[in-house]
């Protein structure tokens, strides 16, 4: 039994390693991204008999631009005075996003005992009708609830059109 589970595990890591690789390779749509945007957007949501053009197509789908290359990313800070700091999507899809009212109250709870936002960045998506929340969603839902303004870290792409 211990010969199969180690067999799976070294199947599994080396699967694994090879999408990363197919992510980073310099015909990756996503190559230059940071590492924690292509870990949290990109590598956690690919499934099986993914290629790099389907996950193109994912992401043009998704974000709405014409040109992957053409994505700035920057690290910063950014300010949330309430939903309305989000894109007309964004605020449509928060909502359902917790839907275990117990676990959300626990979850508000906590923020309000540590006092402030976690230091884990959410990934956005600046657009002229706010942000579009990639990443960060219970998190983002949690802070709103329990302050409704707060500053956030957060990686943030524009385009450099």
């Amino acid at each position: 039994m211990k010969l199969i589970m180690e067999g799976w595990r070294r199947f599994l890591t080396e699967r694994r390693e090879g999408l990363w690789r197919m992510l980073k390779s310099p015909d990756s749509p996503v190559a230059n991204w940071p590492d924690y945007v292509i870990q949290q957007v990109v590598y956690n949501a690919m499934k099986p008999g993914h290629t790099l053009e389907s996950i193109e197509d994912w992401l043009f789908n998704d974000l709405k631009v014409d040109n992957l290359d053409q994505i700035i990313w920057r690290k910063e800070n950014i300010q949330i005075d309430s939903i309305k700091s989000f894109d007309t999507s964004t605020q449509k899809q928060l909502p359902s996003r917790h839907k275990d009212i117990e676990r959300m109250k626990t979850q508000v709870d906590l923020a309000k005992e540590r006092g402030a936002p976690s230091a884990e960045p959410i990934i956005v998506f600046k657009t002229s009708g706010g942000y579009h929340l990639l990443e960060g969603w219970h998190r983002t839902l949690t802070y709103l609830t329990a302050w409704g303004s707060y500053i956030q870290p957060a990686y943030v792409a524009e385009t450099n059109i």
